[in-house]
Parts: C-alpha cells; sequence; structure tokens
C-alpha cells in the first residue's frame, strides 16, 4: 500500500517501524537486551516506542491518548521475538486506520513535569502519529548508536529524521545541478 492510500502520517509510522524492526532484526537476542550499568538497553528503547503507540491505539475508540499509562512490559523489553510479534501488530493496526478519517480530534493526556497534575491537550489523529512517528525515529537513532558499540553497521539513513533525509537529498540535487 503506498503513501497515498495510507495518508503520510500513518506511512511515516509504519516506515519508523519497519526501521525500528530493522535494527532489531540484526541484533542476537543479547545485544538486544545488553544495558551498560546506567543506561537503556536497545530492548528498553523499543519497548518504549511501542508502548507508545499501543497508549495511542488503546484510546482512539474513547477519544483520549494517554502516554503515561504505558504497559513497561518487560517481556517486550526482553525478548526480541515479543518486541517482533507487537511491532508486526503495530503495523497491522496502523495500516487499518481510516486515512480520511485523521483530522479526527482527540485529547492528548500527559504529566508535563514532575509534581503537575495530568495536561489536558486537543490533538487529532494526524497530530499524535506524527509525534508517534518522530519519537520512533528519535529512539532509532539512540539504538542505533548503541548497536555501533557491537560493530553492527546500519543504513546510513536509519533513525534519521524525514526531513532531515529531505535537506539531505536537496542539498545533494542543488550540490549535482551546479
Amino acid at each position: 500500500m503506498g503513501p497515498a492510500a495510507v495518508g503520510g502520517a500513518i506511512a511515516g509510522c509504519l516506515d519508523s517501524c519497519a526501521q525500528a524492526r530493522a535494527l532489531v532484526d540484526a541484533l542476537t537476542p543479547e545485544q538486544y537486551v545488553h544495558a551498560e550499568p546506567g543506561h537503556s538497553s536497545i530492548g528498553a528503547h523499543m519497548r518504549h516506542c511501542m508502548d507508545h503507540f499501543l497508549c495511542f491505539l488503546r484510546g482512539l475508540d474513547a477519544g483520549e491518548i494517554n502516554y503515561d499509562a504505558r504497559d513497561r512490559d518487560e517481556a517486550l523489553e526482553n525478548s526480541r521475538e515479543v518486541f517482533q510479534r507487537v511491532v508486526s501488530d503495530v503495523c497491522e493496526a496502523l495500516s487499518a486506520l481510516d486515512g480520511a478519517n485523521l483530522s479526527r480530534p482527540l485529547v492528548m493526556r500527559q504529566i508535563p513535569a514532575p509534581g503537575f497534575e495530568p495536561v489536558f491537550a486537543n490533538s487529532t489523529i494526524d497530530r499524535e502519529l506524527l509525534f508517534l512517528m518522530s519519537h520512533c525515529i528519535h529512539h532509532v537513532a539512540i539504538a542505533k548508536v548503541l548497536a555501533r558499540a557491537w560493530g553492527i553497521t546500519m543504513p546510513a539513513n536509519l533513525g534519521v529524521a524525514y526531513s532531515t533525509v529531505a535537506w539531505k537529498n536537496s542539498t545533494e540535487d542543488n550540490n549535482a545541478s551546479s
């Protein structure tokens, strides 16, 4: 299914999930769970991303997304196979979204800072999908740095913001035509 068929924000989420899956597929189970003292494992970053997607999907029917109500499921953090199953389920659910309904209003609920009560902010499905895509790409970038410590080489654009890729491509095009 092409980007026009699913909507740009959905396509971005599907691509960011595909990037996360590609990164995880390049790891051994030990590399997925390894963490230096005081730091998160790649599995923890991937679990964190999927938690956000799952919160979004759970909140759609009610029209309220609560990113603080994450499951924080250690099985997802500690098993590549569980991650692969969950990311597949998330992609299936995202692909099933109605691309014509992306401007539907939502309320996003989240604690803004330590000691504060949750804030309720007006949003849309499209806006939350854009957040999820950007958030996932950010964590893929962090995981890519961690994977380099294992000597794993990843594609240059893996974990790079789509706007940065577009800017680099336009810069290269401009340089080529000069």
